[in-house]
């Protein structure tokens, strides 16, 4: 490897973590509203001021996990690197997908053991089912939008 395909490679890496914890943030944060926004109609959290301090752990959460299925997402593409077959752009960004949604197994099954004791546990399955597609998604797609941007120079 020379020197040139040694910086791209470190440069798309620090590329995909900003963009998994960007888009950690954002998703956490629309996670905090989609789960207060029931609440604010009933006269909590009238205003944005309200919901500072949940939007804020909503935040801190969010990059948290973005950074957890990235790394996922990368030690799936180095395993990928490791095998005798091909890593085309549409098999990288499958592995990372799939590496994503490994590493984000263990809070989507936290989430869906919290619904064990409910008397109607959907909510909490689709929540985890729904973080688990979310995950794969934003792998597939960190990774694809790299490998374009770098095939274009």
């Amino acid at each position: 490897m020379n020197g040139k395909t040694s910086r791209t490679v470190a440069s798309m890496t620090r590329s995909m973590f900003a963009i998994a914890a960007g888009t950690g943030m954002v998703l956490g944060m629309l996670a905090v509203l989609w789960m207060f926004w029931p609440i604010r109609e009933n006269g909590y959290g009238g205003s944005l001021g309200d919901l500072g301090l949940p939007l804020a752990y909503g935040a801190v959460a969010g990059v948290l996990m973005g950074l957890v299925c990235c790394s996922g997402a990368y030690a799936a593409i180095e395993i990928q690197a490791m095998g005798n077959q091909p890593a085309t752009a549409a098999r990288q960004s499958a592995a990372a997908g799939i590496g994503a949604v490994l590493a984000a197994l263990l809070p989507a099954l936290a989430i869906a053991a919290l619904g064990l004791g409910e008397i109607d546990p959907a909510p909490f399955l689709g929540t985890a089912l729904g973080f688990l597609a979310v995950c794969f998604a934003s792998g597939f797609a960190i990774l694809a939008g790299l490998n374009r941007c770098a095939a274009r120079g």
